[in-house]
């Protein structure tokens, strides 16, 4: 009897060659959970901005993405966007 079991593979071809049963392993992944942190540094806190990256880093905490938040006024005559404050997220194993 063929030990043939993947139905990919013809009849004709099990008959012919002694295929061995592919047995998949159990693959177990371990997602790792995250912990995000929000802060916000206004325009004035500029100053210490690098001082509280490194601080956060220090705690393991890892810079991902920065937006600027800008304010735009409406009126007449329009000057265009102002940035308000700054936004920076961070992640770190939780």
């Amino acid at each position: 009897m063929d030990e043939c079991c993947l139905s990919t593979i013809s009849p004709q071809l099990c008959r012919t060659k002694r295929v061995k049963r592919f047995v998949p392993t159990k693959i177990f992944l371990i997602m790792t959970r995250w912990e995000y942190l929000q802060v916000s540094f206004g325009l004035t806190d500029l100053g210490q901005f690098q001082a509280k990256l490194d601080e956060y880093g220090s705690h393991g905490w890892e810079l991902v993405s920065m937006v600027a938040v800008e304010t735009k006024s409406v009126g007449w005559f329009d000057s265009g966007a102002e940035t308000s404050a700054i936004v920076a997220v961070f992640k770190r194993p939780g």
